[in-house]
């Protein structure tokens, strides 16, 4: 349910979007906030949402216990810093690593999950596993979620928290080689993210899988999508990931 490393393996790098984040940013216009959704229906999809966040904590506490989870797909360790004390954050270092070893590259992984589901160690064993196979210094993000948090909050917040790794000294990697990405809400966040001026020249690249760039076009009218999916599916989940996109930039 949570390996993304079949992903990374499978996708032949033709699943993923590379930006430079050597953008110009002055051209970039201001938001479009869409309408929301008549009342009776935010209150349902408010309760299938809040009901998949129930679910979804469920499993991550079945996780939790002692025994279920391999060992070995745990961070390095875990922390929070004080310009976000209430996210947590997950550091995965190689275990091949010395100290004294020449600095490794950065990887900032932002989970999906619709910006309104899951955690950082849903994404525990890519994280790992990339961090082990390819030598690169993994750390985890977490951000805010919908429907409680608006847009730009999580980008917000996920600024903050780059800001906190990239100045911490503990961590042993070369600025001059950092990157940032992550699957689906996540690509889609760490695109917004590497667009603030603040990280201007500090982020060398963007690696976004299926990351949703493009509101414009209703699910239940695009090709792509409807080849991929039943009538039925299409309906549930366009419902649902709407009303959310609408929670999310709606003013």
């Amino acid at each position: 349910m949570f390996d993304r490393t079949s992903e990374f393996e499978g996708s032949k790098c033709h699943q993923i979007h590379i930006r430079s984040t050597t953008m110009d940013n002055t051209n970039t216009k201001d938001p479009v906030y869409l309408d929301t959704f008549p009342l009776t229906t935010r209150i349902g999809l408010f309760l299938r949402v809040h009901a998949l966040k129930l679910l979804t904590s469920t499993i991550f506490l079945f996780l939790n216990l002692p025994g279920v989870r391999d060992p070995k797909i745990q961070p390095t360790y875990t922390k929070k810093y004080a310009s976000r004390p209430t996210l947590e954050t997950r550091v995965y270092i190689p275990r091949s690593y010395k100290s004294g070893d020449a600095l490794l590259p950065l990887y900032l992984s932002i989970h999906g999950g619709g910006f309104a589901l899951m955690a950082p160690k849903a994404d525990d064993k890519f994280c790992s596993e990339f961090a082990n196979k390819y030598g690169v210094l993994v750390v985890n993000l977490d951000y805010p979620k919908s429907p409680a948090s608006k847009f730009p909050a999580p980008s917000e917040a996920l600024v903050d928290l780059v800001h906190a790794v990239l100045t911490d000294t503990s961590l042993p990697f070369d600025p001059k080689k950092v990157a940032i990405g992550g699957f689906s809400a996540g690509g889609n966040l760490s695109l917004s993210v590497a667009q603030f001026p603040s990280l201007k020249g500090k982020i060398g690249g963007v690696v976004a899988y299926y990351p949703p760039v493009n509101f414009s076009v209703p699910v239940e009218v695009d090709p792509v999508v409807r080849a991929r999916r039943e009538k039925r599916r299409i309906e549930m989940h366009q419902s649902v990931a709407e009303w959310l996109f609408r929670e999310v930039y709606s003013n």
